[in-house]
């Protein structure tokens, strides 16, 4: 039991240390981020203001820099990196499925010898 204990203490720090280590560089990369959206933005802000930029052409702007800082901070969902395993494996079970579900008809008839079916009967 204190092995087992002891392991489990050693993993949880081995953890700990391994998260410790991931936070300075994302805190680096949130502030170059986080300095180039103030950059762009009071740059479109005042061409905005000016006259020089257009309202359409500024939210065009607004939203390709959000979604380009979205991209930068990929990184922080590493909690949840295998969230799409799921996915992968359904896909996966595609091919095998296609025996299972698979319809077995006793005998094809061509459409033309089967009966037709009117709704207006004479």
């Amino acid at each position: 039991m204190e092995r087992l204990r002891s392991r489990k203490i050693l993993l949880h720090e081995l953890r700990w240390k391994a998260t410790r280590l991931r936070e300075k560089p994302v805190f680096w990369s949130l502030l170059l981020v986080l300095g180039a959206n103030v950059l762009v933005f009071t740059v479109m802000a005042l061409d905005a203001a000016e006259g020089r930029l257009e309202l359409a052409r500024l939210v065009t702007f607004a939203s390709a820099a959000v979604g380009t800082s979205m991209i930068a901070f990929g990184g922080l969902s590493w909690a949840l990196d295998s969230a799409a395993a799921p996915a992968g494996a359904v896909l996966r079970l595609r091919e095998s499925m296609k025996a299972a579900g698979a319809l077995r008809l006793a005998r094809a008839r061509p459409a033309e010898c089967r009966p037709i079916k009117s709704a207006f009967v004479t």
